[in-house]
């Protein structure tokens, strides 16, 4: 144990040196020159959490993005399909024969993500080149599943798609 006297009031001798007693402790008034490991954790957890909400609303954003490109794009072979109705007299039976091109639309577009083409049902069932189509279905299958124009649950069943939901508009409505 060291040797304390008291000399002239805050002066103390430890040891045979001199000191103040005003003086504090080191660790007390050292200052800061980085973070507790506290406060990072706190930034990362904060961080974290604003990434994963930015990240879900990113990836509902380009699902809705998708979708509304897809039924755009039936809606104009929709267009096009009524357009040379209007010149025929009668739908056409398929949508390879070419006939619809350049006349009525530049291309058949296709699904954005999958590159295959739309579906295409022509009315009624049987009809071909020979006979006369009177109606359609264009459908098209929908990442979002909580689209507000997508089809009830019978449609989706008998749509084909392995997405979570579908969009079909048919002719004449």
């Amino acid at each position: 144990m060291p040797f304390l006297k008291k000399v002239h009031g805050s002066w103390l001798i430890v040891n045979g040196k001199r000191t103040t007693t005003n003086h504090k402790l080191q660790t007390i008034n050292r200052k800061s020159s980085g973070f507790t490991l506290i406060e990072l954790l706190v930034v990362i957890a904060i961080s974290s959490v604003l990434a994963g909400v930015a990240f879900v609303s990113f990836i509902n954003a380009r699902e809705k993005s998708i979708d509304k490109k897809r039924k755009s794009d039936i809606l104009a072979l929709k267009q096009a399909l009524v357009t040379a109705k209007t010149d025929d007299g009668y739908y056409k039976n398929n949508l390879t024969d070419g006939t619809l091109i350049p006349k009525y639309i530049n291309k058949i577009p296709q699904d954005p993500i999958l590159s295959i083409p739309y579906i295409y049902i022509p009315q009624p069932p049987n009809c071909d080149a020979t006979s006369t189509c009177t109606s359609f279905s264009l459908i098209t299958c929908l990442d979002n599943p909580k689209d507000k124009e997508q089809d009830d649950a019978i449609t989706y069943a008998n749509s084909g798609c392995t997405t979570p939901a579908s969009y079909t508009t048919t002719s004449p409505q």
